[in-house]
């Protein structure tokens, strides 16, 4: 990944990075951005609190301009600004997007803060493609201050964490992340 935006005010981080990977059917680049915050239930510095990726394919005709992605990497580099709008060109010449946004639930702040209270039991809230598939990381408080980490390393590269544990089921996520890799096919 390729950072193109960081910054980190009042303990909160927040990470702005991207990639562009060539595959059979084309390009599709990745834009990924990341929050981070010193205020967490477990009281560590610097938690991932929020993932989100947002995966633009490019039509295969595209590879005939860019056949290695290499020209779109430079140009998102040197369009890149705190607007984003190099974003929503590729966006637009995006002939399908794929998100993936998963965050902590609650948070050890006042009600009135930057990160909001959610009204749930569950210890992800998880959504791929505007749906809510939070019920299948019920099993993934054990993780911790790890949990979206590890979640989207799950759905994303198909790393399906094991467990020893009897009642503990990651086979939906493994199916989740299945039919998020159907969608690049």
């Amino acid at each position: 990944m390729i950072e193109l935006f960081k910054r980190t005010e009042n303990g909160m981080t927040t990470k702005i990075e991207f990639d562009v990977v060539k595959n059979n059917n084309g390009i599709y680049v990745d834009f990924v951005r990341s929050e981070y915050s010193d205020y967490n239930k477990w009281k560590n510095p610097n938690v991932l609190t929020d993932k989100f990726l947002e995966r633009c394919y490019l039509d295969s005709t595209y590879l005939t301009v860019d056949p290695t992605g290499e020209v779109t990497k430079k140009y998102i580099r040197e369009k890149f600004s705190k607007e984003a709008k190099v974003i929503k060109e590729i966006e637009q010449l995006s002939s399908h997007i794929d998100y993936v946004e998963i965050s902590l639930p609650t948070s050890v702040l006042a009600h009135n803060s930057v990160r909001g209270f959610k009204d749930t039991f569950l210890p992800l809230i998880v959504r791929l493609n505007n749906e809510d598939v939070s019920i299948q990381f019920m099993d993934y408080d054990t993780f911790g201050p790890k949990a979206v980490e590890v979640a989207f390393d799950s759905v994303v590269n198909g790393n399906i964490p094991k467990s020893d544990k009897e009642l503990v089921d990651f086979e939906g996520v493994r199916d989740l992340h299945d039919s998020f890799i159907k969608t690049q096919e």
